[in-house]
């Protein structure tokens, strides 16, 4: 099963975060999909087989960007699942993961 996924990416202050590269990556280091954020901080994974566990993994653009990584489990069934990297739950689907570091 596949299902989309969302990234809605912000700093603490609540700040979207643009042009960061994001990946998500399996146990053993397999990378599926990569995405850059827009200027809302929002960008779209299309295909993500399910169940996953694995790791949601942001990083500016350039050499010198700031990383950020987080486990992620999506389970299986879940559809249009949107994962809110520093942000607050708008639907019961959302998983809200805890604020990215500013890539600045």
């Amino acid at each position: 099963m596949m299902a989309a996924v969302a990234t809605v990416l912000q700093d603490p202050a609540g700040t979207p975060l643009a042009a960061i590269v994001g990946k998500l990556e399996t146990d053993d280091g397999m990378t599926l999909l990569m995405i850059v954020s827009n200027d809302d901080g929002y960008d779209v994974f299309k295909r993500v087989p399910l169940p996953f566990d694995g790791l949601l993994k942001l990083q500016a653009k350039g050499e010198d960007g700031r990383a950020y990584v987080q486990s992620v489990h999506i389970p299986e069934g879940a559809t249009n699942v949107t994962l809110r990297v520093g942000g607050e739950q708008v639907h019961p689907q959302d998983i809200v993961l805890p604020g990215c570091v500013p890539f600045v």
